[in-house]
């Protein structure tokens, strides 16, 4: 694979076949440092070769990935570094890929920063993102251990067919 070695990335399959890994984190055992990257590759299964894509405006990891009328929108995940002395963060920020371009565009943000959450499609073919977790320091004890479970399902606005406002619940 071309790019960054990393693990805990976003792959998607293309509407093409073409598969594509997004961010990710890359780790320093020796250093005990993790950090979050915003490389993406591509991989060709007809060639079966890997080529570079288009970095992510924000490098992140445990994003999950969902292709919405051939548009790759990921959004949410952890970004930041983790060391002895710095802590990292969800994010609400959502991107969208588009293949013809080849570019990510930023979308509106998700209601809440959240991560390792669930992405599906709803009938309408909007994103509806469930679940999952929030970790930064506003949340944390002096242990540094607390996770924030977030049970809330938000459909995304600016997917979809109509790319209208899509309701939360």
């Amino acid at each position: 694979m071309t790019g960054t070695a990393r693990a805990i990335s976003s792959p998607v399959v293309l509407g093409d076949g073409r598969v594509m890994v997004a961010g990710g984190v890359t780790a320093n055992i020796v250093a005990l440092t993790a950090n979050a990257v915003g490389d993406v590759s591509i991989y060709n299964n007809t060639t079966n070769t890997w080529q570079n894509g288009p970095n992510l405006a924000l490098g992140r990891y445990g994003s999950p990935a969902v292709l919405i009328g051939g548009k790759v929108v990921l959004g949410g995940g952890v970004v930041g570094s983790v060391s002895s002395t710095t802590t990292p963060s969800t994010t609400a920020s959502v991107e969208q890929y588009n293949p013809i371009s080849n570019t990510w565009a930023g979308l509106v943000p998700m209601l809440e920063p959240r991560a390792a959450q669930a992405v599906g499609l709803t009938p309408m073919e909007s994103a509806l993102s469930t679940w999952g977790r929030e970790r930064s320091r506003d949340h944390l004890p002096a242990d540094g251990r607390a996770v924030r479970s977030i049970g809330v399902a938000q459909i995304h606005p600016d997917m979809g067919p109509g790319h209208g406002p899509g309701p939360v619940c």
